[in-house]
């Protein structure tokens, strides 16, 4: 007997509708908007914008995996990457997704 299976598509980040404060407004590096932040090659996630925001509708552990898997996460820390936020100073974890999921 088959099982049937859930076929999920592929994850897609679009950085204007996450990091772009206004339409047309182009990503600087070292810029901090509303989703995270971006250093010129990795887009950094909060845990709370990696669940709602870039996995809505899909497993953030699963999703984090798979782009683990694909290497297109950068991680220090499990799943995670562990940095200074610019914002509190302070060391906590982030989801990395490298710019090279886009090309």
């Amino acid at each position: 007997m088959l099982e049937s299976r859930r076929v999920t598509p592929p994850l897609q980040i679009v950085p204007e509708k996450l990091f772009a404060t206004e339409p047309g407004h182009v990503l600087q590096a070292g810029k901090r908007v509303r989703a995270g932040f971006f250093d010129g090659e990795t887009y950094f996630f909060s845990r709370e914008v990696f669940r709602t925001e870039v996995c809505r509708g899909f497993d953030p552990t699963h999703a984090a995996s798979a782009l683990k898997r694909r290497k297109y996460l950068e991680t220090n820390h499990g799943l995670q990457f562990k940095r200074r936020d610019p914002d509190s100073g302070r060391t906590v974890p982030f989801y990395a997704v490298s710019s090279m999921i886009l090309e």
